[in-house]
């Protein structure tokens, strides 16, 4: 439940991110609001994104190896086969999160700079989008 959590913590950004990121898309060029919000919504994402997958994730997966593995209460209470399960499935997770990590501490460091306008694609198929880049 924790990994859940802290897993999903973040997941407001991310959201807010990708809305603001395709409303740039769709506004008529020049100077918006929402392209001001959009770099510290954007930010805001990139630092948090990267702070729970690169230092909370790994500490509480730790933990858990820890408290499943290494303690007499946990051998005891699960299964072998059913720890090395959920271990397996959770660092697995982890290290599949590891690429979008590092992007966003890239993106973090990029500092409060819009990386996008009108002309952006955010889709492969161009039926769908309003505007070609």
């Amino acid at each position: 439940m924790t990994l859940m959590f802290s897993g999903e913590i973040t997941n407001p950004f991310q959201n807010i991110h990708g809305i603001t990121k395709f409303w740039i898309q769709l506004e008529k060029p020049g100077p918006l609001l929402i392209q001001n919000i959009h770099i510290y919504v954007e930010f805001l994402h990139a630092v948090s994104y990267a702070f729970v997958r690169l230092i909370v994730g790994p500490i509480q997966i730790i933990h858990i190896t820890y408290a499943l593995l290494a303690t007499k209460k946990g051998r005891d209470n699960i299964p072998l086969w059913i720890s090395a399960t959920w271990l397996f499935i959770i660092w697995g997770l982890l290290l599949g999160s590891l690429p979008w990590a590092f992007e966003a501490f890239h993106m973090a460091f990029d500092g409060l700079q819009l990386k996008y306008d009108e002309h952006y694609n955010y889709c492969t198929d161009t039926t769908f989008c309003r505007y070609e880049s």
